[in-house]
């Protein structure tokens, strides 16, 4: 799940636009993704929802939330959460039952190498990739234009993707739908992105005390609802 997301935030935050002729295309585009920039501050709130959909139509929804503070990220999807501070990482899976417990990565949670990737895109944008870029009005309707990428970017190939569509709104410029479009050969028809809330300034807490304290009381037992999960605590054996 963790590399399905990153997956996307890869998409997002990387994908350039490169081609002279579509210069208003590529403004928009630039304006886009400076509300995704590093946060003013050390804190930031993102919240998103992601829609899979298979090549036999069925659909799975999965909201995502993300908050990060100094030292302290809490992530939360319909089937895991992640709680890291400057001490641990605790990844919880409801599905298979099981948390898992390691030492601190040197990158936030959520951040995957956002900050090279977005220095990459900046160094892309200036070149010449041979990209296209497609601006339409909105099929769906509203003051949005659709940016989109076919399988002849390297990119977009590059994913295993056939299509990628960013839907903008004008108004505002803000980027408010992401749609990935799949080879026909791929179990996966789609997956849809669409952002909810992002919070650059986020004033609020990531989550309360230390996050082993999420899992374990003061006597080093489970907590209520995790009592039957199997723990791989790699913290302890480092």
């Amino acid at each position: 799940m963790r590399k399905i997301l990153f997956s996307i935030l890869i998409l997002v935050l990387v994908l350039p636009l490169a081609n002279a002729q579509t210069g208003n295309c590529k403004v928009l585009f630039k304006k886009a993704f400076e509300e995704f920039r590093e946060p003013t501050g050390d804190a930031y709130a993102l919240a998103y929802t992601m829609e899979s959909t298979s090549r036999d139509d069925m659909v799975k929804l999965d909201k995502v939330l993300i908050k990060m503070k100094g030292s302290r990220t809490y992530m939360q999807t319909e089937a895991n959460q992640v709680y890291k501070d400057a001490e641990s990482t605790v990844f919880i899976d409801d599905v298979r039952k099981l948390i898992f417990i390691t030492k601190v990565d040197s990158k936030n949670i959520d951040d995957a190498g956002i900050q090279s990737m977005l220095q990459m895109q900046d160094s892309l944008l200036n070149s010449n990739q041979g990209m296209t870029c497609n601006v339409t009005e909105n099929e769906l309707g509203g003051d949005k234009k659709i940016i989109a990428f076919d399988e002849s970017n390297s990119v977009v190939k590059s994913m295993g993707l056939n299509k990628l569509k960013y839907h903008i709104d004008l108004k505002s410029g803000e980027l408010k739908t992401v749609e990935l479009l799949y080879p026909k050969s791929g179990q996966l028809k789609s997956v849809v992105v669409s952002f909810d809330h992002y919070d650059k300034e986020f004033a609020g807490e990531v989550f309360n005390g230390p996050a082993l304290a999420k899992v374990f009381d003061s006597l080093g037992e489970l907590h209520s609802p995790y009592t039957d999960y199997r723990v791989i605590d790699k913290l302890s054996h480092n």
